[in-house]
C-alpha cells in the first residue's frame, strides 16, 4: 500500500513569509521615499517633478530588466540566498542616498539617483501604502529630507537580519503540488513563450498595476495643484493601495478623491494576487518563480510607460490651475478602459490545484480501504 504523505503550513513557514514581507516593504519603502514627498525632496536637491518622477522610473527600468534573472537565481541558489541579497543590496542603495546629506546641494540628485538604482536591484512591492502616509511627516520641510533618507535606510538595514536566521526550505510540504520538482528554467522559458492564456494574463494584470502603480505615484502631484496639502497627497495615495484590502467610504469634497482611490485599489492592487497565482495554475509545471517574474517585468515596464506618458501630460505654469494633470487623468481612464476588455477572453485550466485534488482524493480512497 502507498505510504501517505502529512502535508501542512508549518509555523517557521509563516514566520519565513513575514520576514519575506518586511523585506519586500523595505524594498517598496525605498522605491516610493521621494514620490511620497516630491515637492520638499525636489527643493532639497534642486531637482524637477520630472526628475523626481525618474527616480522611481529608474527603479522600474531596473526591475524590469532583472525579473528574469530572479527567477534563474531562485532556482540556482534557492529562496533564502535570494532574499538575503535583495535585503543588502537594497540597503546598500539606502545608505548611499544618505550620502547626498553631506554634498552640496547641486550634487544631492545624482547621489540620490545611485542609491536608487543600486537599491532597485532587490525591489520588490508591498509598502507603497505605508511610503505615502510616513514620508511626508517625516520630510514636512526641504530641511527634513535628510531625516526621510535616514529612516529608510534604518528600516532597511533592520529588516535585513531576520533571514539570515530562517532556514531555507520548511521541512513538511504545504501541499502535494508544492513537494513536485519543477522543470529546469530554459524549458519553463520555452513553454511560457507558447502559452497564448499567460500572455493575455500577463497584458490584463500588466496595464491593471502599472497604471495603478503610476497613479499612486503621480497622484499627490495631480490634486496639489488643487491646493490640497501632502499630508491629504499621501492619503490618497496610500489609500490607493488600502482599497485593494478594503471597501466603503462616504464622499465629500476630499472624500470624493478618497473614494476614487479606493476604487481604482480596489479593482487593480486587490486582483494582482489572483493574477499571479492564475499564471502560476495554468503554466504548471513551469516554476512559479519564472511566471511571476515574468508577470512583474511587464507590470514594471507598463509602469514606466504610463508614468513617462502621464508626467508628459502635465500643463504648464500658465495654466489653471499651474500644472495640473487634467489631460492625464482622461487618458489614464481611456486606456483602462480600452485595455481592460481582453478580460473576455481569458481562460485556462488550473492544473496545479487538480494535482493536489487528484492526491487528495487518492489519500482519501487508501485511508477508506485501511
Amino acid at each position: 500500500m502507498q505510504e501517505s504523505h502529512e502535508y501542512k503550513t508549518s509555523a517557521i513557514a509563516w514566520i519565513n513569509l513575514v520576514a519575506v514581507v518586511f523585506v519586500n516593504i523595505s524594498c517598496a519603502l525605498t522605491w516610493m521615499t521621494v514620490s511620497s514627498s516630491p515637492d520638499v525632496s525636489a527643493i532639497w536637491m534642486e531637482a524637477s517633478l520630472s526628475q523626481v518622477n525618474w527616480l522611481s522610473n529608474v527603479s522600474a527600468i531596473i526591475n524590469s530588466l532583472l525579473s528574469l534573472t530572479t527567477a534563474w537565481a531562485y532556482e540556482m541558489f534557492g529562496l533564502k540566498k535570494v532574499i538575503i541579497v535583495a535585503s543588502i543590496v537594497n540597503t546598500l542603495g539606502c545608505w548611499i542616498r544618505c550620502l547626498a546629506i553631506v554634498v552640496s546641494p547641486d550634487k544631492r540628485y545624482y547621489l540620490v539617483m545611485l542609491g536608487q538604482s543600486i537599491g532597485a536591484i532587490g525591489g520588490p512591492f508591498l509598502g507603497m501604502m505605508i511610503s505615502p502616509l510616513i514620508m511626508p511627516e517625516l520630510a514636512d520641510t526641504p530641511e527634513n529630507t535628510p531625516r526621510m533618507l535616514i529612516a529608510v535606510a534604518g528600516i532597511a538595514t533592520i529588516t535585513s537580519i531576520p533571514p539570515f536566521f530562517l532556514p531555507g526550505k520548511p521541512k513538511v510540504q504545504p501541499s502535494p503540488s508544492a513537494s513536485e520538482v519543477r522543470m529546469p528554467f530554459k524549458q519553463g522559458i520555452s513553454l511560457l513563450l507558447k502559452n497564448r492564456n499567460f500572455w493575455l494574463s500577463t497584458f490584463l494584470c500588466s496595464t491593471n498595476i502599472g497604471m495603478s502603480y503610476s497613479v499612486s505615484v503621480l497622484v499627490m502631484q495631480a490634486i496639489m495643484p488643487y491646493n490640497y496639502s501632502a499630508q491629504e497627497s499621501g492619503i490618497c495615495a496610500a489609500v490607493i493601495v488600502l482599497g485593494g484590502f478594503f471597501g466603503g467610504i462616504v464622499p465629500n469634497g476630499f472624500g470624493v478623491i478618497v473614494s476614487a482611490c479606493l476604487l481604482i485599489g480596489f479593482f487593480s492592487y486587490a486582483v494582482f494576487p489572483v493574477y499571479l497565482e492564475f499564471a502560476s495554475e495554468i503554466t504548471y509545471p513551469v516554476p512559479e518563480s519564472l511566471s511571476s517574474s515574468l508577470t512583474w517585468a511587464l507590470c514594471t515596464t507598463f509602469m514606466l510607460i504610463f508614468s513617462v506618458v502621464i508626467d508628459a501630460l502635465r500643463e504648464g505654469p500658465d495654466a489653471n490651475p499651474p500644472y495640473n494633470m487634467h489631460k492625464a487623468t482622461v487618458v489614464m481612464a481611456v486606456i483602462m478602459c480600452v485595455t481592460t476588455i481582453p478580460v473576455f477572453w481569458l481562460k485556462g485550466d488550473l492544473n496545479r490545484l487538480k494535482l493536489d485534488k487528484k492526491e487528495h482524493t487518492e489519500e482519501s480512497n487508501q485511508s477508506d480501504c485501511a
